[in-house]
């Protein structure tokens, strides 16, 4: 009976170291898969820290971009009302022009119709005056 009990301790003894190697080697596998998320944690952290620092970077040439972004757009629209108003200038000029221009051209229309112009346009300046004529002609270039 005692041998059998020495014997079951010893099969007993066994299993334990059994457990103990499978436990060891199971630590150890886990040590090491400790070890890689570990590893991986800090390369992780870097790349964020640098992605961060590269945000920052980028958040701060944004901001530039729209600040000289409003100014283009502040320029842009001085610009655009002072096209504006050199237009809305230069409408009224060419009506008044325009208008002018009619009401001389109705004048004339009236004088060309009257005897006493009538007589004086139907002389031939060149034929008179051939000299004065020529100048005439050469300050209407």
């Amino acid at each position: 009976m005692v041998a059998r009990q020495v014997t079951g301790y010893a099969v007993l003894a066994g299993v334990i170291l059994a457990l103990a190697a499978a436990l060891g080697a199971a630590l150890w596998i886990q040590g090491g898969q400790i070890s890689r998320l570990t590893s991986q944690k800090v390369s992780l952290s870097a790349e964020l820290s640098t992605a961060q620092k590269a945000n920052a970077a980028q958040l701060v040439a944004i901001a530039a971009l729209t600040t000289a972004n409003d100014g283009f757009v502040a320029a842009a629209k001085v610009q655009h009302a002072a096209y504006a108003g050199a237009l809305a200038d230069l409408t009224r000029a060419n009506l008044s022009r325009a208008a002018t221009r009619t009401a001389l051209l109705a004048r004339e229309a009236a004088e060309r119709a009257s005897v006493s112009c009538g007589g004086l346009l139907a002389i031939d300046l060149a034929v008179a005056c051939p000299v004065v004529a020529q100048g005439v002609r050469e300050r209407a270039r």
